[in-house]
């Protein structure tokens, strides 16, 4: 089972996305868009893990998280990664929480597991992905996001342990548990 550990947005905050970024779905009805409910700030990529082993997950993620209180998070900017394909994306602002909880994490999980390597970390909602634009689309792309930046923020006090099941379309994120962030 492929586990990743997650900030679960808010219906209300789905919904101001939807809103926002309205004008570009209609005119990219064509890109594979993340649907509402499995909108997520992924806080680590824990990899493929076996069943037997959830419980000794579970534990290294409650011992990560302890102590550390409710966050707020604060949408920065819409931004397309290009790799293979293209990936739209919601960045948020630095968040010194998810940064500790994952260097908290790095303790039960070795950083050199396969899949696992340790890349700069920044908070962000996937929002669509596509194949390679030419360079045109790319740009006029790029303008029209640089014209889409919702004033989001929201304060999390949970973060979930989801199992990712990989679809033909858009991966399923079925919810494992929830540790809660207390004050």
């Amino acid at each position: 089972m492929k586990l990743i550990l997650a900030v679960p947005v808010p219906e209300p905050i789905q919904q101001t996305i939807i809103e926002c970024y309205a004008k570009i779905r209609g005119d990219y009805p064509y890109f594979s868009w993340t649907s509402e409910p499995t909108y997520h700030i992924t806080v680590k990529n824990l990899g493929e893990r076996e069943k037997d082993t959830l419980p000794y997950i579970i534990e290294a993620i409650s011992r990560s998280v302890y102590a550390i209180p409710p966050i707020y998070l604060t949408g920065q900017e819409s931004r397309i990664l290009v790799g293979k394909g293209i990936t739209l994306y919601l960045e948020f602002l630095r968040s010194k929480q998810l940064e500790n909880i994952r260097t908290n994490l790095s303790e039960y999980f070795s950083k050199r597991e396969k899949g696992l390597e340790e890349q700069e970390y920044k908070p962000h909602i996937t929002l669509a992905q596509y194949k390679l634009p030419s360079k045109q689309q790319y740009f006029h792309l790029k303008k029209k996001l640089k014209q889409t930046q919702p004033e989001i923020d929201f304060l999390t006090q949970e973060i979930v342990l989801y199992e990712a099941i990989t679809t033909s379309t858009n991966p399923i994120y079925e919810k494992i548990h929830t540790f809660e962030l207390v004050e």
